[in-house]
């Protein structure tokens, strides 16, 4: 009896794996898709920073407006600047607060400063400015500014508040009308 001899398996060549090429092929379009998520990795953060300088400046602007709004109407006076170019000035030493402090307007029936540079914990400074102007005898502009002290995200961050306050009534301590 003749021993059997066993047949070669023969590979097919669908199965003999990947090549070079698809491999070189599938890392490209790994790394273009890493990439991808990593920028917007870097978008998110950026843009969560921005929000957190634009949602404070919005709550310091809104505190500094609504403090204007409950002065009395004779001790608003005219005055400030609420601009860019006063959002872009030196802060000023004397009207530095921190986060514990309030925002001082001036007396509890004057207001005799126009800004301040509001020191928030773990965020940075956050700069306000405001402006008064008289429009008629019984009528004020209050503009309200706010934004970043920080140059990349000051323009970003800006916030601008503008209301009118009107006095008619005489037993409120109004003016008369012309």
């Amino acid at each position: 009896m003749a021993p059997r001899r066993i047949a070669p398996v023969r590979r097919r060549h669908h199965q003999d794996g990947f090549t070079l090429v698809e491999v070189l092929v599938a890392m490209v379009v790994l790394i273009f898709g890493l990439m991808a998520i990593s920028n917007l990795f870097a978008l998110a953060t950026s843009s969560n920073v921005v929000a957190r300088h634009m949602t404070a400046a919005s709550a310091q602007a809104a505190d500094v407006m609504d403090r204007l709004k409950t002065m009395p109407f004779a001790g608003v006076a005219a005055g400030g600047a609420a601009d860019s170019a006063a959002l872009n000035a030196a802060a000023s030493a004397a009207h530095t607060w921190t986060d514990a402090q309030p925002i001082q307007l001036g007396t509890a029936t004057t207001v005799n400063t126009y800004e301040a540079d509001r020191q928030i914990a773990g965020l940075g400074t956050i700069r306000v400015r405001w402006q008064v102007v008289n429009i008629d005898n019984q009528t004020k502009l209050i503009h309200v500014a706010a934004a970043s002290a920080v140059d990349l995200l000051r323009r970003r961050s800006q916030v601008d508040l503008v209301t009118y306050r009107s006095c008619t009534g005489p037993i409120v301590g109004c003016p008369a009308t012309p």
